[in-house]
């Protein structure tokens, strides 16, 4: 079986030697494993693999030929992994999350990290982000989970599958829903007819048209029992029992009798209440706040809601005091201490103080709540912006404008976009046929059909030759040029695909027409934990002959993910 020494070596763990003339070697006998206490040595020109056990050694020859080449450096007990260098393209849109993205290839997914090693093979029909360290995956129709190696943590035996959050996941079969962990373990096996997220720790379950509540540890603490119920929220889930609405705590109790026409969730220790068309707020202990007689009330926003009586608006405070009588028109909510209001005779708006007072005139014809300071307001069909003492800090010369976000304002002027500054100053002229918020440091931006990107001094930092591009997550943009979907970083570098051995030592079969880069002397064969060196490829390609010529096993796969690999690399 061996050339040079004409021998296979078994060694054992005591580090005895045995060796046995290649012409006796008996395949079938020590696949057995009839010889107690020796481990596989292969061994050809003083290259070595060594096996932990028999059955990673018949593995490694059933799979032999369909092993992975590539580029190693180093000695054989400092092995560095091989790789190889192709072209990154994918047919779908997706971003990176927790380090990894989904890549569609040939109609499968696999995942690959940032550095642009293939992590996850392409062997999955739909795959989505990670979430809490596990990603859904669909595969000949049915979902599972799996982990950031490759590994199955949820079995492939779901119609639906959703997200992790809070360690649970939702998932359903045969038309029924139930959770399972991140371990894998069924917490609530799929037997309601619908399931909702966890929320403070408790998930919305649904049998038969009525609602009830299970804990993460499968309990149903609530049955169901309710018309219709909303999450829990600090605490306690508004519920609604014979067509009335009240609110139930974490152990079922009815703490507000179910009693009003509408109960919405609980926020800051109140929640808004209607009764016969009309509104008020309860707190927790049922007690009514705020009387039931407003036609409407706004959500709180800086201790302050807007309340509606017979067309005319007022504010009240979170105690029920009325801090601006009503009797003014349409009232926004408040930002930074300030709130626009409209007149409807005058057919404009101004801005007044949490006293009511108005502090800049009805002389604008329409206007945003302020932000970072200023509000951007038009005025004869042109926008400029103001500041809380109501000057006018940017002119009006702009067809339009957005608000401040990390101190610029996106503008538009004659069908173009640009970027000014607080003092006004134009940072990117209005030339720009699409210009984005910026996401982090860089912005994409679009001129003459072509994708770009820019940073916040308004220097082009990514040429536009892109035929679109996204913002960038987790320091990739993916972009489409030519028809084709690529990824790249800030610098504009593409991200290359590398195909290389996963820390699970899983094989990757490459395409012979492959290009190997960066090639050093030594190349590789590994399977699972065991590895082999070969000092040219020539040796390598002679150590498989020998292989093939002495051990007559058919190579076909016993190794699953081998086989998996194989065909995904095809």
């Amino acid at each position: 079986m061996i050339k040079s020494s004409n021998k296979v070596v078994l060694k054992n763990e005591e580090g005895e030697i045995l060796e046995i003339p290649a012409e006796s070697f008996d395949i079938e006998k020590y696949i057995n494993s009839t010889i107690k206490g020796y481990k596989y040595i292969l061994e050809i020109d003083g290259n070595e693999i060594n096996f932990s056990d028999s059955k990673k050694r018949t593995e490694f020859l059933k799979t032999i030929n369909n092993c992975f080449v590539g580029d190693v450096t180093g000695s054989f007990n400092t092995y560095s992994i091989p790789t190889i260098t192709l072209e990154l393209e994918t047919e779908t849109l997706a971003n990176f999350h927790e380090g990894l993205v989904a890549i569609k290839k040939n109609n499968k997914f696999g995942f690959v990290n940032r550095n642009g090693n293939l992590i996850i093979p392409f062997i999955y029909d739909i795959a989505y982000d990670f979430h809490e360290g596990l990603a859904r995956v669909e595969k000949n129709g049915k979902w599972g989970f799996i982990d950031k190696t490759g590994k199955v943590i949820v079995p492939f035996e779901y119609d639906e599958a959703y997200d992790f959050q809070g360690g649970l996941a939702k998932v359903s079969k045969n038309d029924k829903g139930g959770y399972v962990n991140s371990l894998g373990e069924i917490v609530v096996p799929c037997k309601y007819d619908n399931v909702s997220d966890f929320h403070e720790g408790i998930g919305q379950v649904e049998r038969n048209n009525k609602c009830g509540f299970v804990n993460k540890y499968g309990t149903e603490i609530v049955p169901c029992e309710y018309d219709m119920c909303c999450n829990f929220n600090e605490g306690l889930s508004t519920v609604k029992k014979n067509g009335r609405w009240g609110a139930i705590d974490e152990t079922g109790k009815e703490v507000i009798q179910c009693q009003y026409d509408d109960l919405l969730s609980f926020h800051d220790g109140l929640a808004k209440a209607e009764e016969n068309g009309k509104w008020g707020i309860i707190n927790k202990k049922g007690e009514i706040v705020i009387p039931i007689i407003y036609d409407y009330i706004s959500d709180f926003n800086e201790e302050l809601a807007r309340v509606k009586l017979d067309d005319k608006w007022g504010v009240i405070n979170k105690n029920g005091e009325v801090v601006i009588p009503i009797g003014l028109g349409p009232i926004d909510l408040f930002h930074e201490g300030l709130a626009r209001v409209y007149d409807k005779t005058k057919e404009s708006t101004g801005f007044i103080d949490t006293d009511g007072n108005l502090v800049i005139p009805y002389i604008y014809d329409r206007t945003s709540g302020f932000k970072e300071g200023l509000a951007r307001v038009e005025k004869n069909g042109k926008w400029g912006f103001i500041n809380k003492s109501g000057e006018v800090v940017i002119l009006f010369e702009y067809d339009n404008a957005y608000d401040f976000q990390d101190s610029l304002a996106i503008v538009a002027k004659n069908g173009k976009l640009g970027l000014v500054n607080k003092f006004g100053e134009v940072i990117a002229p209005c030339k720009y046929n699409a210009l984005c918020n910026f996401n982090g440091d860089l912005a994409q931006v679009k001129l003459n059909d072509k994708w770009g990107f820019i940073n916040k001094s308004g220097e082009v930092v990514i040429p536009f030759e892109y035929d679109n591009a996204y913002d960038f997550q987790e320091g990739f943009s993916q972009v489409l040029k030519d028809k084709k979907i690529y990824y790249i970083d800030k610098n504009n570098q593409k991200l290359d695909l590398k195909i290389i051995i996963n820390e699970a030592s899983d094989i990757f079969n490459i395409p012979n027409n492959s290009t190997i880069i960066d090639t050093k002397t030594c190349y590789a064969l590994d399977f699972q934990e065991d590895k082999v060196l070969f000092n040219s490829c020539e040796e390598r390609e002679e150590f498989i002959n020998l292989l093939d010529e002495t051990i007559n096993i058919d190579p076909d796969y016993s190794d699953e993910n081998a086989k998996e690999y194989q065909k995904a690399m095809k």
